[in-house]
């Protein structure tokens, strides 16, 4: 008895169930690569309940709407009705020198800083003049602090924080406040207006930086 001949149907199976064990390992693969801290930042997201949005960020919230001078352009928002937390980038220390930058000179520099900040909005709804604290170790540029245009109190400053403010009262009070002493060394922090900024661009954009960010706001705004 002579063996049936090969089915055609069977073979077109075998190279669908094949073409779908690729597709499903590609995006495995691409889950757990490229995307993988999109999908930490999603989950983390849902458990808190926090928004997260990647697109449609055409403009810097409050206080940061004044970078826009210097080209900032959101990467990614998380936020909900207390807090933001953002990643941005801006031009380079050089071009934000110059005024009169298009949209197209600014798509067309090679490195644009990226930067990593928490924006909370402080209790009782206070105002404050511009203040700061920058931290003494980064070079020059180094800080979102540095996009502001502060002035620096060396009298009031240590070896961990420069003390920066547009106002001589203000920088004194939090050269008095123990706002230095609760801020880790490589975070920087300004208070301006009814927001208190830290700036955790040393640090990777990801969930348990956000959850001690979190934390140590919540511990500035009570000692401030």
């Amino acid at each position: 008895m002579e063996p049936p001949p090969p089915s055609l149907q069977i073979f077109l199976t075998l190279l669908v169930m094949l073409g779908g064990s690729i597709a499903m390992f590609a995006l495995l693969v691409r889950r757990w690569t490229s995307r993988r801290q999109w999908l930490s930042l999603a989950d983390w997201a849902r458990q808190r309940r926090i928004k997260l949005r990647a697109k449609d960020l055409s403009q810097m919230p409050p206080p940061l709407t004044e970078l826009e001078r210097v080209g900032a352009r959101l990467r990614l928002q998380l936020s909900d009705e207390r807090m933001l937390i953002l990643q941005f980038d801006t031009d380079d220390r050089e071009s934000a020198k110059r005024t009169g930058e298009t949209p197209e000179s600014i798509e067309a520099t090679p490195t644009r800083p990226r930067w990593n900040v928490l924006v909370r909005k402080l209790a009782g709804g206070r105002s404050n003049p511009a203040v700061a604290l920058r931290p003494a170790n980064l070079p020059s540029g180094g800080s979102v602090i540095d996009l502001f245009r502060l002035t620096a109190f060396h009298s009031l400053s240590n070896n961990r924080f420069a003390v920066l403010a547009i106002d001589a009262k203000a920088a004194v009070h939090l050269a008095n406040s123990s706002a230095r002493a609760l801020l880790p060394a490589d975070i920087g922090m300004l208070m301006m207006d009814q927001y208190l900024v830290l700036d955790f661009s040393t640090r990777p954009f990801d969930p348990v930086e956000m959850d001690r960010m979190i934390s140590v706001a919540e511990q500035v705004c009570a000692a401030c």
